[in-house]
C-alpha cells in the first residue's frame, strides 16, 4: 500500500498531488493516442451492432481457421487478411480493455469513498454549526442556514425523509482491500 495512504478515520484517506493527477492523465493521454482509431458510437450506432462475446469469438476464429485451410470456401468478397486482423485485433484491444476495467473500477470505488467522506465532513459541520447557532455563536446561524439549504437539496433520504448516511462500507477498508 502506498506510504501516503491511511485508512483509519475515513473511508479513504490519501494524497493526490497535481502533479501526479497530471502524470496520470498525460499516461491515459498516452494511451489515447496509441490508439487513433478507437471510436465513440452514439447509442443508436452501438444498438445496430451485433453483440459479439467470447464464444461468438471463438466461432469467428474457428471459422477463420477453417477459412485458411479450405480456401475454396470463402467467398469471393472475404477478405482474408482483414479476417485476420479484425480477430488479432479485438483480441488485442480486449487485453488492453481487460486492464483498464479493474482501473476504472477502483477509481470509481475510491472517488465514492473520497465523496463519502467528504459528505461526512460536511455533515458534521453542519450540525455543530446548527448547535453552535442554536448556543448563540455570532455568525453560526447563517452557516447554518446556507448549509442547511444545501444540505435539505442535496443530502441522501430515506423514504421517511429523514437524513441518511451514503452507502459505504460498513467498516473502513482494511490496507490490503484499498490496495
Amino acid at each position: 500500500m502506498d506510504k501516503k495512504m491511511s485508512i483509519k478515520k475515513n473511508w479513504l484517506s490519501a494524497t493526490l498531488s497535481s502533479e501526479e493527477v497530471e502524470a496520470a492523465i498525460t499516461g491515459l493521454k498516452g494511451i489515447e493516442a496509441a490508439l487513433p482509431f478507437a471510436v465513440t458510437l452514439q447509442k443508436d450506432e452501438r444498438m445496430a451492432v451485433p453483440k459479439v462475446g467470447a464464444k461468438t469469438m471463438e466461432f469467428s476464429k474457428k471459422a477463420y481457421q477453417y477459412a485458411e485451410k479450405n480456401p475454396e470456401l470463402v467467398p469471393s468478397f472475404v477478405d482474408m487478411a482483414e479476417f485476420k486482423n479484425d480477430i488479432e485485433l479485438a483480441e488485442h484491444l480486449e487485453t488492453i480493455l481487460n486492464h483498464l476495467v479493474p482501473l476504472t473500477m477502483k477509481l470509481k470505488d475510491s472517488v465514492a469513498l473520497a465523496r463519502a467522506d467528504c459528505y461526512d465532513h460536511g455533515r458534521r459541520v453542519y450540525h455543530n454549526s446548527k448547535a453552535s447557532a442554536d448556543a448563540g455563536v455570532p455568525g453560526a446561524s447563517a452557516v447554518a442556514s446556507e448549509l442547511g439549504k444545501l444540505y435539505k437539496n442535496y443530502g441522501p433520504k430515506s423514504s421517511s425523509g429523514k437524513d441518511e448516511t451514503p452507502a459505504v462500507p460498513s467498516e473502513p477498508l482494511t490496507e490490503s482491500q484499498a490496495a
